[in-house]
């Protein structure tokens, strides 16, 4: 790789921890996008709990992702062309992740702009999906709770239409992306059979919620909610 490639992965690799550090999450992925050209767009995406057994997480993000723990009821999935998650936890500092692929099975180039984030089709986006409920009676407790901190996604891997995957960090990584210098914005691309593979997690922060909690009741935290992906036509 040249100066002036490395130079340009260096940019684009600190945008993007910029941008997916910062929450996108729960979950509605539109599946459809929009599309111009000749051909055929279609992005295809599935939702599968945990983090799957042949994805690697980067050292970068270990510390980020947090491990699973103490959670129920976890579930994720496509429906009217949202991907919907939800999950319990059931004490501070419990987490689960989910992970999310989405693939371009069309025939033209798919973009998908890192700064452009849709609303919860459920809810407003910063409140009423964090639920504290009273096990057993199922009581709520408390609602409206907004979502900073509790929810969030990192991009992981790429993968090739031959099937080989690199992961963040890899030189080899901006053959996914555009950058726009002049809107100062970056875009995944994906060329027809191409992947990209995101952790989606959750998890209940130490010391948020200590108000609901009560050392005679048995609590824990239900989460619904919703983001949505605008994949469009690549010029």
């Amino acid at each position: 790789m040249n100066k002036g490639n490395k130079i340009l992965l260096a940019i684009l690799s600190f945008v993007l921890v910029c941008v997916m550090g910062y929450a996108l999450f729960s979950d509605n992925i539109n599946v459809g996008g929009s599309a111009t050209a000749t051909g055929n767009f279609e992005i295809t995406s599935s939702c599968s709990p945990g983090i799957s057994s042949f994805l690697t997480i980067p050292s970068a993000y270990e510390s980020l992702i947090p491990k699973d723990n103490n959670y129920n009821g976890d579930t994720c999935g496509i429906y009217s062309g949202e991907m919907i998650f939800d999950v319990s936890l059931l004490m501070p500092s419990s987490a689960r992740t989910f992970t999310i692929k989405m693939t371009n099975t069309g025939t033209i180039d798919a973009k998908l702009w890192l700064l452009e984030k849709g609303k919860s089709s459920r809810e407003d986006d910063t409140t009423g999906l964090v639920k504290v409920i009273e096990t057993g009676s199922e009581e709520v407790v408390a609602d409206s709770f907004g979502i900073d901190g509790v929810i969030g996604e990192q991009v992981i891997a790429y993968e090739y239409a031959n099937g080989n995957i690199i992961y963040e960090g890899d030189d080899n990584q901006i053959d996914f992306f555009y950058f726009d210098q002049e809107v100062m914005d970056m875009a995944i691309i994906l060329e027809p059979g191409e992947s990209v593979y995101l952790i989606a997690y959750v998890t209940w922060p130490t010391n948020r919620f200590d108000d609901y909690l009560d050392n005679g009741k048995e609590r824990h935290l239900e989460i619904d909610y919703s983001t949505i992906y605008n994949w469009v036509q690549a010029n």
